[in-house]
């Protein structure tokens, strides 16, 4: 279920300009192995990992390629934050919007429509850094990568601090700890997802979308006191649960042991919503359980 889940958040990828052939990609990765044995700078370093990134992408060596931007992105060079003007703050005030209140929480909906809103505005201002990151995350979310390893990797050096960069770091952290080759590599993917997560949920404590993603893994690792933490957050940080959400939050709650707190997330529900069959179902199903 996770593995699906974490497809379903981070997709990304579509190839851009001349497809490169198999012994130019294959020539690529050597070339790039060969300069890592060399005397570099880390910005350097940086540099060649991005273009493993993407040569690993074109010979669809997926978590390879995962790995590499992650180095990059650990030796990027770091600037002071951007700071956005009145119009850019405006646009990405929109996006942002659309991105934390997904369509039917819908990621790849919503990632369309942002797309189709906000991307021709991103390509006319590259200046709009804080923009073209999130459009980054939208091409993500469409399973276009080398669109997004290009937006996210130009604006981070001035938004490493944000909110986003930790989140999305966390994501991608996330899937190449399900593909470790040892318990002790997936271990330690597993310590850099949540603190990145972590450090993300601490600086945006209203993306209900993240809560989703955290109190999954929560319950795949069978950790009942982070869980319950997660979902006591969410209600106290006053998120907006997506409808399909509800009851599974619901269940969660109920299974704890905490039927006030299953309430208090089916009564925050309702001040979002007027009707809804979700909400519904999930007061049934927590009456049935009340004492």
């Amino acid at each position: 279920m996770k593995v699906k889940y974490m497809l379903a958040l981070l997709a990304f990828l579509a190839i851009s300009g001349r497809a490169e052939s198999f012994e130019e990609v294959k020539e690529k990765i050597s070339h790039c192995q060969a300069r890592l044995g060399e005397q570099l700078s880390e910005v350097e370093r940086g540099e060649i990992h991005y273009q493993l990134a993407q040569a690993y992408f074109s010979d669809q060596e997926i978590d390879r390629a995962f790995r590499h931007f992650l180095r990059a992105l650990k030796m990027a060079p770091r600037q002071e934050n951007s700071r956005m003007g009145e119009e850019e703050q405006k646009l990405f005030d929109e996006a942002i919007d659309l991105y934390e209140n997904q369509t039917g929480g819908n990621p790849v909906k919503s990632a369309e429509i942002m797309i189709e809103r906000f991307e021709e505005l991103a390509l006319a201002h590259e200046e709009y850094l804080h923009l073209n990151m999130l459009i980054g995350v939208a091409y993500a979310n469409l399973g276009k990568y080398e669109l997004f390893f290009d937006k996210f990797y130009r604006s981070y050096p001035s938004l490493s601090e944000t909110f986003l960069v930790a989140k999305t770091e966390g994501i991608l952290y996330l899937r190449l700890s399900q593909h470790g080759k040892t318990p002790e590599e997936r271990h330690a993917l597993e310590e850099e997802a949540f603190r990145s997560l972590d450090l993300a949920l601490e600086k945006n404590p209203g993306d209900s979308n993240l809560y989703k993603v955290l109190i999954f893994f929560a319950k795949e690792e069978n950790n009942d006191q982070l869980l319950l933490s997660y979902l006591e957050k969410m209600v106290k940080s006053d998120v907006p649960i997506p409808r399909g959400d509800i009851y599974l939050y619901v269940r969660e709650a109920v299974a704890l042991g905490k039927v006030k707190l299953g309430q208090e997330i089916i009564d925050r529900a309702s001040t979002l919503y007027e009707y809804s069959r979700a909400i519904t179902a999930a007061q049934e199903y927590l009456n049935q359980h009340k004492g």
